[in-house]
């Protein structure tokens, strides 16, 4: 009956340390080391190892032993499906025209060219076509007096 007892006293402690475990897994850092000892002789179980707690067991009969916060690693899931094509997103206003860039740096001033060698001087082409008649003159003044004879 005794030791019915001292089983019942760890389980209970036990399950005490775990919900103190989720509760502080929940106000702490992902993969936190917990150290606890239990003793035999009462079914005690206590911390140690954090700051204000002792660094070792209280006695050498106590069984020192530790757990993490987060628990080992779970096999990787499989791919889930692959999701409904969401509706169309409305289209957005038209943004605001921006600034007018800086002006480019002039380029390069190009080579200079030399002129090429005055040409020979071409042949006279063919005369012409006779142009038209001019019109008449005006009347000219009349002539002086001929010599008598």
């Amino acid at each position: 009956m005794k030791q019915h007892r001292m089983v019942w006293r760890v389980v209970v402690a036990m399950v005490g340390v775990m919900l103190a475990a989720d509760m502080a897994a929940a106000q702490v850092p992902v993969n936190v080391v917990y150290t606890a000892c239990y003793a035999p002789a009462s079914g005690t179980v206590y911390r140690i190892a954090e700051v204000g707690l002792p660094a070792n067991c209280l006695a050498a009969e106590h069984v020192r032993f530790s757990w993490n916060s987060s628990g080992a690693p779970g096999a990787i899931g499989l791919t889930g499906a692959t999701g409904l094509t969401g509706a169309t997103g409305l289209t957005g206003t038209t943004g605001l025209t921006g600034a007018t860039g800086a002006g480019g740096v002039a380029g390069p001033i190009g080579p200079a060219v030399s002129l090429g060698a005055t040409g020979a001087t071409g042949s006279n082409g063919a005369d012409g076509a006779t142009g038209s008649t001019g019109a008449a003159g005006a009347v000219g003044a009349p002539g002086a007096a001929g010599a008598a004879g």
